[in-house]
């Protein structure tokens, strides 16, 4: 049995895909798996899979039904005592699974661990350091009981984490609701019941092109089902935010006011603005949309 499954979800992703499963293969830790669900790819990646990987890759297919799908549908695959998420358009640095399954084997009270990532244009070009960015946990190098810093937004990238499988199933897996932020709904439900570690080192990359989820879906109708869920199941913890709470869900509600003056509702929209300006009052601009939400509404804009 694998010490590791390496789970690769990917849609179209062909001409990135053997990037990325390189990277496994080139992986100075070798106990491992390598899983490829393909979320139903209209281009070459079965082609890739059968010609070049046939004897290295354990790969599935399914049905277009979205990356947590994929995700799951991997997870229930993997035969590994510890999981990485690889997407088919990122890839690691060479010691990423060693250094990381050296932190969990010393220290068996930690499950998972995750490192500093990288975003790169599609040439290959650095164009941040996740620790360079506020909203990410490699920015204060977190470490331990970082639950009330997740209810805060704090961002864990999926290729940068090494997780105990058995944590993942206890919480359910990935959201398949989700179009966005299902790693961020993942890491929250697990740091609620356990602690982390952290490497301070980039051993992940992510690429940012046009194609990518961050780019192409947005990102508030899936924060709102989180926020739903966070109140419902930790609503205890939010009072303890504050105005930090109040900033989120005011964000939400001017992203709704935004969508539905798109759509040409504008009583709908104002009303979004509204909530948005209640929760958090100090907004300018929102005060400034729905002013031209009341004009619109008039026939003066």
């Amino acid at each position: 049995m694998p010490k590791v499954s390496v789970i690769i979800p990917t849609y179209n992703y062909g001409k990135y895909i053997e990037k990325a499963i390189d990277s496994v293969l080139a992986q100075t830790y070798k106990d491992y798996e390598i899983i490829v669900v393909d979320d139903g790819s209209t281009d070459n990646t079965r082609e890739i899979m059968e010609s070049n990987y046939k004897n290295e890759v354990r790969y599935f297919y399914q049905e277009n039904t979205g990356a947590p799908a994929a995700r799951n549908k991997g997870i229930r695959a993997s035969k590994g005592e510890y999981l990485a998420f690889l997407d088919a358009d990122d890839y690691f640095e060479p010691q990423s699974l060693e250094k990381k399954v050296s932190l969990l084997e010393t220290n068996k009270d930690i499950g998972w661990v995750y490192s500093d990532w990288d975003y790169l244009d599609i040439q290959g070009n650095v164009l941040k350091l996740a620790s360079s960015q506020s909203s990410f946990a490699s920015k204060n190098k977190l470490r331990g009981n970082i639950f009330k810093d997740m209810l805060r937004g704090t961002l864990i990238s999926t290729p940068a984490v090494l997780i105990c499988k058995t944590w993942i199933e206890e919480v359910g897996g990935f959201d398949e609701r989700l179009n966005a932020f299902q790693d961020y709904d993942l890491w929250l439900r697990i740091s609620y019941r356990h602690e982390i570690e952290y490497v301070d080192e980039v051993l992940a990359h992510m690429r940012v092109h046009d194609e990518s989820i961050s780019v192409t879906q947005p990102p508030y109708p899936a924060r709102a089902i989180i926020n739903r869920k966070i109140e419902q199941n930790y609503g205890d913890h939010i009072q303890s935010l504050g105005i930090e709470w109040c900033k989120i869900k005011a964000s939400e509600y001017n992203y709704w006011g935004t969508v539905s003056l798109q759509k040409g509702d504008i009583k709908q929209a104002i009303k979004h603005y509204k909530s948005s300006i209640k929760k958090h009052p100090f907004q300018k601009r929102v005060y400034l949309q729905t002013i031209k939400a009341y004009l619109k509404l008039a026939g003066i804009l």
